[in-house]
């Protein structure tokens, strides 16, 4: 067996492993990255304020911290450089 078949069918069986019966490896990876998505989606807001503590602002407390993030760059503050991280979800 040449390396790229052992690959194919390492990969193959990897994704057949989580997948149900008629679910699509294509819909099965969709399903992992809108996972992922919404996990980094909901805890990029605490990352942010712990990244923020670390640097510094561990005095205020992180409530304090969050509410200086909202004031000096509004609620998107909490979410600034998402981006790169969401793309990295993508397929």
């Amino acid at each position: 067996m040449e390396p790229a078949s052992a690959l194919e069918l390492l990969a193959e069986e990897a994704l057949d492993e989580g997948r149900e019966d008629g679910q699509s490896i294509l819909q099965f990876v969709c399903a992992g990255s809108a996972a992922g998505v919404a996990e980094h989606l909901a805890v990029f807001p605490l990352d942010t304020v712990k990244t923020h503590l670390q640097a510094g602002g561990a005095a205020r407390g992180a409530a304090g911290v969050a509410a200086d993030v909202v004031k000096s760059r509004g609620v998107g503050g909490l979410w600034r450089g998402a981006a790169p991280t969401m793309l990295a979800c993508l397929p």
